[in-house]
């Protein structure tokens, strides 16, 4: 998830309460912050509680499995009475319930994202044009050497992940695309990294660099699309949580719309997508 470019990073703290999960949905989210500017996320829990006074110099909590906690960028709007409405409707979960103290965690500006899996968070994408040529470092939040495939509530054939770059050659929303597809509008080309759930396997874990099909996409119409494999470089890097696509599209335009996208199935909930665009 990019976080805009407008958001204050400049807090003025006034924190002096604790803050109690009583119970929450899968991926609920519970953050307190310390005054430096450092947060702390919780989620993939059915029960959590989080003890001991928050001061102006650290966070402590406790009663919590290490495995549970991740620490990952996160703001939640808070302005006065409206800070608890805020989490509430962050949480999106009348099971939920959250007390927080008179003045805790009273900040000047905040912004709010959505919590999305690691390894489809945009976190920052460069691309660059040469000719009919074009090559995308898309880098995420985390980029693992395997990943929880076939997983139940997912269709047989269905894409399960995906990374990609959609080029909208004419920078026209109006042209291109393919009707019903769940990715950016407009689109006449491509490059594509998927993963798709196989009829008939069980649940496993997978190395993403043996499974993953690299293919290009070319828009033939409003409701069909050409598919051709082989026609991208691909490579994975998971120590610098990066994937790099380069690829040849015809009559490549220096001012195309270029959208990076990514998805995850999520039979859980809902499907979850993030993008970038410039």
């Amino acid at each position: 998830m990019i976080l805009p470019e407008v958001i204050d990073y400049q807090y003025d703290w006034s924190i002096d309460g604790i803050v109690e999960v009583i119970s929450g949905p899968q991926h609920f989210l519970a953050n307190p912050w310390s005054p430096d500017g450092n947060y702390l996320i919780f989620r993939n829990y059915s029960s959590l509680i989080l003890h001991d006074v928050v001061n102006d110099t650290n966070i402590e909590i406790e009663a919590f499995p290490p495995t549970s906690l991740s620490q990952i960028p996160i703001y939640w709007i808070a302005d006065g009475d409206n800070y608890l409405e805020s989490i509430n409707n962050l949480t999106n979960s009348a099971e939920s319930s959250i007390y927080v103290s008179d003045n805790v965690y009273q900040a000047t500006q905040q912004s709010s994202i959505e919590a999305l899996p690691s390894h489809i968070d945009i976190t920052s994408a460069e691309y660059s044009i040469t000719e009919d040529q074009i090559e995308v470092e898309i880098k995420l939040r985390d980029l693992p050497t395997s990943l929880l495939t076939n997983r139940a509530g997912v269709c047989d054939n269905c894409w399960e992940y995906l990374w990609g770059v959609f080029i909208d050659n004419d920078n026209n929303e109006n042209t291109g695309g393919v009707e019903g597809l769940d990715v950016p509008v407009g689109w006449e080309y491509a490059l594509i990294i998927t993963i798709n759930h196989k009829a008939g396997q069980s649940q496993s874990k997978q190395s993403i660099s043996e499974i993953a099909l690299a293919q290009r996409w070319e828009c033939h119409s409003a409701t069909s699309w050409i598919t051709e494999n082989n026609q991208l470089d691909l490579s994975l890097n998971p120590t610098d949580d990066s994937i790099s696509i380069s690829g040849t599209i015809p009559n490549l335009s220096k001012d195309a719309r270029i959208v990076i996208y990514t998805f995850d199935y999520n039979p859980s909930g809902d499907i979850q997508v993030d993008l970038y665009s410039e």
